[in-house]
């Protein structure tokens, strides 16, 4: 019982000082955990539907790209890859935004692109 009280002692110092405990190990409790992105981009006449899309450097992204034309399309990332859409269907990709910068995505020979922007 002793042991007990003292257990709840320490615990109570450790989060009023801020310090979580998880899993026996002590963490700081102001880490984030990186969040996971998804959306959907519409591809209509070689365009996306959305022009721009703003993340976290860390983020987990999954782009469901939807391709509304009737021949199929390559779809890129700069950066990070590219994925084959075939005519009226879906594909998806996805990556870890691990770069901080500003990235073109859309049809690879579509001159009309968006913007993927990854702050730090």
């Amino acid at each position: 019982m002793k042991y007990l009280a003292l257990f709840a002692v320490l615990l109570m110092g450790c989060t009023q000082a801020g310090v979580g405990i998880t899993g026996g190990a002590v963490s700081d409790a102001s880490f984030e955990e990186p969040s996971h992105v998804q959306t959907t981009v519409r591809i209509i006449d070689q365009q996306p539907d959305i022009s721009s899309l703003s993340v976290e450097k860390g983020d987990k992204i999954s782009m469901e790209v939807v391709n509304k034309d009737s021949e199929r399309a390559v779809f890129m990332v700069e950066y990070y890859g590219e994925i084959l859409v075939p005519a009226n269907g879906v594909a998806t990709i996805s990556f870890t935004a691990d770069k901080k910068g500003s990235f073109a995505y859309g049809i690879r020979d579509s001159t009309v692109k968006g913007t993927l922007f990854i702050a730090e």
